[in-house]
């Protein structure tokens, strides 16, 4: 069984997530893993140290005491918190897990989901929103700098998701990284039947003009060839023959092409490699991100380059 780490932190922002990540656990076969992150550095040392008997004179031992309970204290409200949450995925008959941790929050994510071996990390973007004077970028930037797994970015005004995935755009630039982005978005169109729309671009260039048999039409049949035999090589040909592919071509800049695509066609998740590749300045990664996550109403599905 997967597993998919959700980090929340006490605030309707970061519970943004737990909708998708109702919708994405059956169909991945994954497991939930809420996490919080307890940030307290000036008192850490007070928090995980039970402080043994000494003379109630001891002023030291006395604060150990007092900053002790406060955080077992502390400890049980997240626990009672994250117990909340859990209930209604629990009802929903999905496994569920708790986990609270003390550090920094992005340092700290990053560590549970590699200690876990999370298929899949669940973070809203304004989760954390009361710790980021610990932070020089907001958490959700700095994880998706550091993590090593794929990372769905849900901004906090993102509508709640339909009960089942209806389609699924993945931008694709020729790069070693569209590969990862395409095997990501072909495993989640296929546990979840939804339609997977690959959208390529490229910049006009004279031989477009030339030959003749490079038309629209005709990259189009040859991008969707390309990815049902990808479908096909992981699933089979009968799977294949079932799944819902569209191939689209443009010409231009991938990310004004992704949003203009996806304003005229709502999409549920758009699959994005990320980082991006050294010297790919027109990815949808890299200096495009921040523009995507402001236009784009669905979420991202960041997925490492490899």
């Amino acid at each position: 069984m997967q597993t998919i780490l959700v980090p929340l932190d006490g605030a309707a922002s970061s519970e943004q997530v737990l909708p998708f990540v109702r919708l994405l656990a059956p169909a991945l076969n994954a497991r939930i893993v809420l996490l919080h992150v307890f940030t307290d550095p000036e008192h850490e040392y007070a928090v995980v140290r039970a402080p043994g008997p000494a003379p109630a004179s001891d002023g030291a031992a006395r604060w150990l005491r007092e900053q002790h309970q406060r955080w077992l204290a502390q400890h049980r409200a997240i626990e009672e918190y994250l117990e909340a949450r859990a209930a209604p995925l629990r009802a929903a008959g999905l496994t569920v897990e708790l986990c609270i941790e003390l550090g920094l929050p992005a340092e700290t994510i990053v560590q549970v989901a590699e200690q876990q071996q999370a298929a899949l990390l669940v973070l809203a973007s304004h989760g954390y929103s009361r710790l980021r004077r610990w932070a020089a970028g907001s958490i959700a930037d700095m994880v998706a700098q550091r993590v090593q797994v794929p990372l769905l970015l849900v901004r906090a005004d993102t509508p709640t998701p339909p009960t089942q995935l209806g389609r699924i755009l993945a931008p694709l630039d020729g790069s070693v990284q569209a590969r990862h982005v395409l095997a990501h978005a072909l495993v989640l169109a296929q546990r979840t039947a939804a339609e997977l729309v690959v959208l390529q671009t490229h910049a006009p260039a004279i031989e477009d003009f030339l030959q003749a048999d490079t038309t629209p039409a005709a990259q189009r049949e040859t991008l969707r060839a390309h990815v049902l035999h990808a479908y096909a090589s992981h699933f089979g040909r009968e799977s294949a023959a079932r799944a819902r592919v569209t191939a689209v071509i443009d010409v231009g800049n991938l990310a004004d092409t992704v949003i203009a695509h996806a304003a005229a066609h709502p999409n549920d998740i758009v699959v994005l490699a990320h980082p991006p590749a050294p010297g790919a300045r027109r990815h949808p990664g890299g200096l495009h991100m921040p523009q995507l996550f402001r236009a784009l109403a669905a979420p991202l599905l960041l997925v490492p380059g490899g």
